[in-house]
């Protein structure tokens, strides 16, 4: 038997090989308050599924006061228990494959600031709309919309067939990245026009850094200030002041660059629930099995066809 003691590795490629017996990573002793919650995540390389090959065990031995990750007896079947009590999803771990959904979000999200930051970096002033679009996919839709909607379809999927999943994946990919491109909008456009009190951030913020919105982007294109625009906006944030703000958002309106970011908006909603009805396999209600709690009788179909209308009429 092999144990080991481990703290967070410095990179990606480290690994350690277990003999799907008794082998396990002992951690030292942690005094946390977990009581907000907490999060464990790994990566794992199955080559067999044995009886009950754990994951995650915070437990005392006894079955109680425990919280445990692992295979449903020799099963592909991920099993999730607190406390002796718990239960099994369908199949969806596969052998010889490292399989991280995870991964791929966060590094589409750092690209995608990764790109907004170089453009207000090298003030940018040539940006289409589809440039925008191509920076919001990766920074706000993978994040927001995309993989929660692939992970619950692929936790939950009733096949253990991965050819099966390929359309409901793309639909769904379709799905999260119109409806995040309409939510990011609809935030900017709060940005420039919401009401602080409900909205609860700084109003004109993102002229103040310089990010390059759509409708921002629009005005630099269409306005015959936009020399003067590129000028205030290549000014360092602490530097600006609300006379500079003024004098874009001016400019903005006589461009009607925020009724183009709407309209977009409106445009993208339209198009993310003509992909929502593609989601045939969604139910219109599930019942709630006896260890499921919600405070919100709405979910499944109906919840997220009401996210739609949300995320576009939202004032915060």
């Amino acid at each position: 038997m092999q144990s080991y003691t481990m703290a967070a590795p410095n990179f990606l490629e480290e690994s350690i090989t277990f003999d799907g017996k008794d082998d396990y990573i002992e951690l030292p002793e942690m005094e946390f308050d977990f009581s907000g919650g907490f999060t464990l995540e790994a990566w794992v390389y199955w080559e067999s599924f044995p009886t009950i090959a754990k994951v995650i065990d915070l437990s005392n031995d006894r079955g109680s006061n425990s919280i445990i990750l692992s295979n449903y007896n020799s099963t592909n079947r991920i099993h999730y228990s607190i406390d002796g009590s718990g239960f099994a999803v369908t199949e969806t771990m596969e052998l010889e494959k490292w399989f991280h959904e995870i991964e791929f979000m966060a590094r589409q999200s750092v690209e995608g600031q990764a790109m907004e930051l170089d453009w207000i970096a090298g003030n940018a002033k040539s940006l289409t709309d589809r440039d925008y679009f191509r920076m919001c996919v990766k920074k706000t839709c993978w994040y927001t919309f995309i993989s929660p909607c692939r992970i619950g379809l692929i936790v939950g999927q009733p096949s253990s067939n991965k050819e099966d999943l390929i359309e409901p994946l793309a639909n769904l990919t379709r799905f999260g990245m119109t409806l995040g491109i309409a939510f990011q909008i609809q935030d900017d456009l709060l940005n420039l026009q919401g009401k602080i009190e409900s909205y609860g951030k700084e109003i004109g913020g993102d002229i103040y850094e310089g990010k390059r919105t759509l409708m921002l982007n629009h005005v630099i294109a269409n306005s015959s200030e936009s020399s003067r625009i590129l000028e205030i906006l290549a000014i360092p944030r602490e530097e600006k002041n609300s006379e500079h703000i003024a004098f874009i958002l001016k400019q903005m309106q006589h461009c009607k660059s925020i009724e183009h970011g709407w309209k977009v908006a409106q445009d993208m909603a339209n198009q993310a629930i003509k992909s929502f009805n593609s989601l045939d396999f969604l139910h219109l209600e599930s019942p709630l099995r006896p260890i499921e709690q919600w405070s919100s009788p709405v979910h499944d179909r109906r919840f997220l066809k009401e996210l739609i209308n949300y995320v576009i009429h939202r004032n915060k």
